[in-house]
């Protein structure tokens, strides 16, 4: 976001944060923070200054976990603007024909949070997902080569199995491709189970971009029409909203991804 227009990730932690305080007489909340990127089918810490590549793990509690991954607590927003910040200076970029500042990863902010009743003690734990996806890129108009065209790539491959496993979903198949690549088995939880998800798709205003803007609304379209059982047994669907960018000059001030997607999931 701007710094006068937050974007979806600011809003996001706001909006608990004034949930968080206007129910401290009966609720006493901790709420942490962990960021992420896969950068070329690699997962990295964004909040860590190791570039190692972390390996996914699934809990005890089957949720999918990454050791290694630095979890901060924050107790004021002050604090999540400061995380941010750093996560985002260190996420991958570079300079293409079509964008100052194209983003090369996926980004995952994974925020957790734990409330305890005051009163009953009964505890409860709650995990909020903010993944701010790279856009998909034609090459022949970014003008990648080298090391970008590779981040291309991964970039399109990545995509392309997200839209494999949007399919599976929609047509109810037995077998999801989750594990085709790191972005599907980080977003496993998000589309499959008892989550709630909610996606923006960002589209340029541009007439050059007609292709792009048709191809991420019919996969906005895609992703709507899809319905999961949830370990309640009850019929859930993913609902989208749309963000046209005001102009090109705004565009380049914007991350080039089309798409960007919030999810929780509850646990009690």
């Amino acid at each position: 976001g701007l710094p006068n227009d937050p974007g979806i990730y600011q809003r996001s932690l706001i909006h608990l944060f004034r949930i968080a305080n206007e129910r401290l007489n009966d609720i006493d909340y901790t709420i942490s923070i962990s960021m992420l990127e896969i950068y070329n089918e690699k997962i990295r810490d964004l909040l860590s200054n190791s570039k190692n590549n972390l390996p996914i793990r699934i809990g005890n509690n089957g949720m999918l976990d990454i050791p290694g991954l630095l979890v901060l607590n924050v107790n004021t927003l002050q604090e999540v603007q400061e995380v941010l910040k750093k996560g985002q200076m260190n996420r991958a970029s570079a300079t293409t024909d079509l964008n100052d500042r194209s983003s090369r990863s996926h980004a995952i902010v994974c925020v957790r949070v734990r409330s305890v009743n005051r009163t009953t003690n009964d505890i409860s734990e709650s995990r909020l997902n903010l993944v701010d996806l790279a856009g998909s890129e034609r090459v022949s108009q970014s003008g990648a080569t080298g090391q970008q065209l590779k981040e291309a790539q991964c970039i399109n491959r990545s995509l392309s199995e997200l839209g494999n496993v949007v399919s599976a979903l929609r047509q109810r198949q037995q077998h999801i491709p989750f594990r085709n690549c790191q972005l599907t088995r980080l977003l496993e939880n998000c589309l499959n189970g008892d989550s709630k998800t909610l996606v923006v798709v960002q589209l340029a205003p541009d007439t050059t971009a007609i292709q792009e803007t048709l191809s991420s609304l019919n996969f906005a379209d895609k992703l709507s029409k899809v319905q999961r059982r949830n370990q309640s047994s009850k019929i859930s669907q993913i609902g989208y909203g749309l963000l046209s960018t005001p102009s090109k000059h705004e565009r380049s001030r914007l991350d080039p991804g089309f798409l960007r997607s919030m999810s929780v999931r509850v646990k009690k």
